[in-house]
């Protein structure tokens, strides 16, 4: 019954092509929106904003792209369980898009409301991910809202640094210099005095005012602070890991720049074991490290973290962050052309993979017609390849993954090697 209903669904898809497309005031592209919100280094929240959702919505569909991802990546909001009679998604590995399906009986927007939590994306690394090709059945029609797209980094840094410019607005203590306006005390001051005639000397407490100079010496200390001294006299703030991967010489840990810091240090965690200095990074602007000490390792679980430095004072360093499985590729053999069409690649077993993933393409740089084949079993050496057009050069790389608490590990591309299809 859940495939009859889920086939409906995407049959009324299809029909999209023929339905026509009214983006009307109540589509207006201003007020509706896909929304991709970071929650974390590898997930990010995903929400869809309609005007005028209380017109009736049956369901609604959405692609999610992203690299190396799997069926598991989306996860359904409570808001959509407890709303929606069908929830379902299907991710296709030539493209790397995960599909999403929601339907219901009824409206899946209550009265007044316009935004629908949806669900959650997650990914093995930092990365980008994109949402778009949004489609509802509003009624009995499909509604095709093709100017809602949405596109988000997790490699970026979110702009936590920006929120330490408003402590410079602090700087509006030099409001404080308002405080000149005590010189409008002093006038009823003299008014006071006025009734003698000697007031005159009254005129003397305007070095009343000259205090006022006293306030500036005040001022003049502040920009001391901005100068750059006071700073290198802080300990730098904490740096962030942003991207943790496997290379074909080790492990590439990137992090984000901090504003004071003279320097980092790397320090990495195996599994089971305590935490090391590995390296020193020296410059400001040097922010990615490439541990070599691993590259012949295969299986083992590695924690990075990075702690700046400065004049002898350093930050913290976070303790807590995800493991990544360190990968190696495996040794791949020349592909073998079967004839109609079809080429048997075959590869050394990696005793240490979960699986592997082939690909495919008629360029060598693997960015035209490329395809792959996801391999679930570490013991699988070899798999036929078919649909190959004849006479065409086909350029075939591979490269093993991990599974660690449901996320994918991989290993760099192999070199990749060429046969010609028969």
């Amino acid at each position: 019954m859940k495939k009859y209903m889920i086939g409906m669904l995407i049959a009324a898809a299809a029909f999209i092509t023929a339905a026509p497309q009214r983006v009307s005031a109540a589509e207006a592209p201003t007020q509706n929106a896909i929304l991709l919100e970071k929650e974390s280094d590898t997930s990010a929240s995903v929400s869809l904003r309609l005007s005028n959702a209380g017109e009736k919505i049956a369901s609604l569909q959405f692609s999610l792209h992203m690299e190396d991802g799997t069926e598991d990546a989306f996860t359904f909001s409570e808001e959509v369980k407890q709303g929606a009679n069908i929830y379902d998604k299907r991710y296709k590995e030539e493209t790397d898009v995960l599909n999403v399906y929601i339907a219901g009986k009824d409206s899946l927007y209550a009265e007044g409301q316009t935004l629908l939590e949806l669900g959650t994306v997650s990914v093995g690394r930092s990365q980008k991910i994109n949402a778009y090709d949004v489609k509802i059945v509003r009624g009995n029609e499909v509604v095709e809202l093709k100017d809602l797209k949405a596109s988000i980094d997790l490699a970026e840094e979110t702009p936590s640094p920006t929120p330490s410019t408003p402590s410079t607005p602090s700087t509006p203590s030099t409001p404080s210099t308002p405080s000149t306006p005590s010189t409008s005390v002093t006038p009823s001051v003299t008014p006071s005095v006025t009734p003698s005639a000697t007031p005159s000397p009254s005129a003397t407490p305007a070095p009343s005012a000259t205090p006022t100079p006293s306030t500036r010496p005040t001022v003049t200390p502040t920009p001391s602070t901005p100068g750059g001294e006071a700073d290198n006299t802080k300990a730098p703030k904490t740096p962030k890991v942003s991207k943790v991967t496997n290379v074909a010489s080790g492990i590439m840990i990137k992090w984000n720049k901090v504003a004071n810091a003279d320097g980092y240090y790397v320090w990495r965690k195996a599994s089971g074991k305590k935490w090391v200095k590995i390296a020193t990074v020296k410059g400001i602007g040097k922010v990615s490290y490439i541990d070599k000490t691993v590259k012949k390792k295969d299986g083992v679980k590695y924690t990075y973290s990075i702690q700046a430095y400065n004049n002898g004072k350093t930050s913290g360093y976070i303790k807590t962050a995800e493991p990544v499985a360190r990968m190696r590729a495996p040794s791949l053999s020349k592909p073998k052309a079967n004839g109609s069409g079809t080429m048997l690649v075959k590869w050394k077993k990696n005793a240490k993979a979960d699986g592997y993933v082939i690909q495919y393409s008629r360029s060598s740089d693997f960015k035209k017609n490329c395809k792959k084949e996801r391999i679930r079993s570490g013991k699988t050496t070899q798999t036929t390849v078919s649909g190959l057009k004849k006479g065409k050069v086909q350029y075939v790389r591979i490269r093993s993954y991990k599974k660690v608490k449901g996320k994918y590990h991989y290993s760099a591309w192999g070199n990749a090697k060429k046969v010609k299809i028969k």
